[in-house]
């Protein structure tokens, strides 16, 4: 599991524990009331916990559900783009 998100894929890999949101707000659980992504219905998208994941392709990356079913963007650790890398070693 990807504990970084790769930019060029929008961070829809990222698979880390970060549950709170750039503004510091604690994420809610994917599978609460107030979340339109349950993890039943987007087995693949690692909607586990309440932990920032980026299941629909949002441009701006990660992201979770705050109270009130709001949500907010997260501050997830960006990976390095391997395939883009032009210094690449035979």
């Amino acid at each position: 599991a990807a504990s970084c998100g790769r930019d060029i894929i929008l961070q829809i890999d990222y698979r880390g524990s970060i549950n709170v949101t750039k503004s510091g707000i604690e994420c809610i659980r994917w599978d609460s009331e107030n979340s339109t992504w349950k993890p039943q219905d987007y087995p693949n998208a690692g909607l586990e916990g309440s932990f920032c994941r980026n299941p629909d392709g949002d441009t701006l990356g990660a992201w979770c559900y705050t109270d009130g079913g709001n949500f907010e963007y997260c501050d997830v650790p960006k990976c390095e783009d391997l395939l883009l890398s032009p210094n690449c070693e035979d």
